[in-house]
């Protein structure tokens, strides 16, 4: 499928340059990214009701459910290690509820506090549109979602390379286009590791 191709390559890209991107950071070019991120997905949990039938719910009620995936983002104006604004773009994967495949590509703009301490609290707004398949009908369909998120995390000093690991709560709507969504407002939680 091409969006697993495009998101395993642009994975292999930030890797690739993940190095030489932190060089370029000195340089004013808005166009260069002045961090990347490792997206690490999640668990869910149901406001409402649950699905009892989830294939990978945590708890008997279903309201709980584990939902693997990766993804990655890039961040513009600012390195992770900076406060203040900067847009973002991310896309990934992720299994839903159903245990079928999710695709995502959002863009928005996130705001990072760093304490002196090395502390980060962060928020997250923006709109993404998603590519997902129907529980029933096995078709994928498409739509859009707002995305809001806050993130918590501590700056890593490992040999001269900074890393900042954060655990980000996302509040995601009830959106009637796509089965993962579509029966209830959901919390859906995913760890982030930034350079």
């Amino acid at each position: 499928m091409t969006i697993k191709k495009l998101l395993l390559g642009l994975s292999l890209l930030g890797s690739a340059f993940a190095g030489g991107i932190q060089n370029q950071n000195q340089s004013q070019n808005p166009l260069i990214p002045k961090g990347w991120n490792f997206y690490f997905f999640g668990i869910s949990y149901h406001l409402r009701e649950g699905w009892k039938d989830a294939p990978r719910k945590l708890d008997n009620s279903g309201r709980w459910v584990f939902n693997p995936g990766i993804g990655i983002g890039a961040e513009w104006l600012k390195s992770p290690f900076e406060r203040g604004f900067r847009p973002i773009a991310e896309a990934g994967w992720f299994q839903d509820c159903g245990d079928k495949s999710l695709y995502h590509a959002n863009v928005g703009l996130r705001y990072r506090y760093i304490t002196d301490g090395g502390w980060s609290l962060g928020f997250t707004l923006g709109g993404g549109i998603y590519y997902a398949q129907d529980w029933e009908e096995g078709e994928y369909k498409w739509t859009g979602l707002p995305i809001a998120f806050l993130s918590l995390g501590h700056t890593l000093n490992l040999g001269g390379y900074r890393l900042l690991p954060e655990i980000n709560i996302t509040y995601v709507p009830e959106n009637d286009s796509i089965s993962a969504t579509s029966d209830t407002d959901l919390i859906f939680t995913f760890i982030t590791l930034s350079f």
